[in-house]
């Protein structure tokens, strides 16, 4: 574990985002947080900030002093005081409410850098949370989740860990192999007073079930981490097909500027949209052909590496021209990357052989639409929803695995119950038996933060914001 040495200090934070508003958040937490805020807090009914009980509020005004031991108001406030352990930190924390701009918020902040504290590192208050016991490594990832939300789904997700399903699931299997382990030690250290016991019989099966609760909650994973970071979708192809179009209509805005003319545009274009709860990022991109013209080449490479770093390709192809050797060298270099044809303009008489496009490229899925009519839109939404889901269903009563950590940390933990139960199996000795349960409880603890270094810990909570 982490040495907690630098909890002796008092940090402090803006806590909402910066701007104007009719309302921002200091937050001071640490040791000296309420001494902090009694040297710059003036309460209206003069009351001290320490005679404050934990979860209350008093009104009153932030003020500096001047050289000639005047009080200087900054902004009338609103201080909440929460005492250790019974808050967010687990330490002393004091919340600071004033007017939203960013000269005012920052000057109180300054005043309280002044009295002691010291700027919060990025997500250093949900790490001291971690570290005083308020929450598992597991329920910090979430706290990051929910921040970092862009979908009403990816909410509900991270609401629901947070409530710590995730963290029952995994002590629930701890307990478990604990159990199996302390069973199997015990035959290994007096085999005279468990005769009976063996690896290969009864711990071989319940074993067998573990694995394939792990495996239950890795099921989803997949899915679910797409869904958190969302999903890059590059729509490509030659000079006026509709892929301007296309992105206005799947955007349900007028985000690119479309013209008759070939060429209109010269640059990578991005949207985030949604398609049932999953956030998208949809990128409309120049024609490509071949040019000598230097703008439209410049285009042509950031198409190229656009399609490069998509997670799906929606190549857009003209249904009222004949299927050619332009689209053939489009759907060449786009290669083996997923992808969903679109044989947009299905408005004007058909051209485009369907059968021939099936035959050259068999296996992928094609979706004929019209922005003019507003055919086939809905289809091409559900197809990239299907690529998204690989038929696994939305929502389930198995605990969600939304990150790659937490991916692999249960993938190893699935693979040493495996490898213990193929060893009962093979009718190994119970010390070999306990060795992959005891890596398995590592993977285990490391999962929930039991057992983590500072560099997984700096990894995770720099991801944060300043004030949380």
């Amino acid at each position: 574990m982490v040495l907690k040495d630098f909890l002796d200090d008092t940090i402090a934070a803006i806590s909402t985002p910066l701007g104007e508003g009719g309302l921002g958040v200091i937050r001071v937490s640490g040791k000296d947080a309420i001494a902090i805020a009694d040297s710059i807090f003036l309460s209206k009914r003069r009351r001290s900030v320490k005679q404050q009980k934990s979860y209350t509020v008093q009104y009153g005004h932030i003020f500096s002093e001047t050289a000639q031991d005047e009080k200087r108001i900054i902004d009338e406030v609103l201080v909440l005081v929460m005492r250790s352990p019974k808050s967010y930190t687990g330490e002393d924390v004091v919340e600071i409410s004033a007017h939203g701009g960013a000269a005012v918020l920052g000057a109180i902040l300054e005043l309280a850098i002044q009295r002691g504290a010291r700027l919060a590192a990025k997500g250093e208050f949900t790490k001291r949370a971690f570290l005083n016991g308020r929450m598992d490594l597991l329920q910090a990832e979430t706290v990051l989740d929910l921040v970092q939300a862009k979908t009403d789904l990816v909410r509900e997700w991270a609401s629901e860990k947070l409530k710590g399903k995730l963290s029952l699931k995994i002590e629930g299997l701890k307990k478990d192999l604990v159990d199996i382990l302390s069973h199997l030690e015990a035959s290994i250290d007096f085999p005279e007073d468990f005769p009976e016991t063996h690896p290969s019989t009864q711990i071989g099966v319940r074993l067998g079930f573990l694995a394939q609760e792990v495996k239950s909650v890795l099921k989803n994973a997949e899915f679910a981490i797409v869904i958190k970071k969302g999903l890059k979708v590059v729509l490509a192809g030659r000079p006026n097909v509709g892929k301007s179009s296309l992105m206005n209509e799947l955007a349900r805005t007028h985000r690119v500027i479309v013209t008759p003319y070939p060429g209109t545009t010269r640059d990578v274009v991005e949207e985030e949209i949604q398609i049932r709860g999953i956030p998208i990022r949809l990128v409309d991109t120049a024609g490509i052909q071949e040019t000598s013209h230097p703008i439209e080449k410049e285009g042509i490479d950031r198409t190229k590496h656009a399609v490069w770093e998509a997670d799906l390709v929606l190549p857009v192809l003209d249904g009222s021209q004949p299927f050619d050797g332009e689209d053939r060298k489009l759907l060449s270099l786009i290669g083996n990357k997923a992808k969903i044809i679109a044989v947009n303009k299905s408005d004007l008489p058909k051209k485009l052989d369907d059968s021939r496009l099936t035959q050259e490229f068999p296996g992928v899925r094609f979706v004929c639409c019209s922005c003019v009519q507003k055919d086939g839109l809905k289809q091409l939404e559900e197809e990239i929803f299907r690529f998204i889901n690989h038929g696994q269903a939305q929502m389930s009563e198995t605990p969600l695995v939304n990150s790659v950590r937490q991916r692999d940390l249960l993938s190893k933990v699935f693979q040493n119950i495996e490898d213990a139960k193929s060893a009962c199996h093979s009718n190994a000795s119970p010390e070999l038996v306990a060795v992959d349960i005891r890596l398995a409880l590592d993977h285990l603890g490391a999962l929930v933060g039991e057992v983590v270094t500072e560099d997984v810990l700096e990894a995770l909570f720099s991801q944060f914001c300043i004030g949380k």
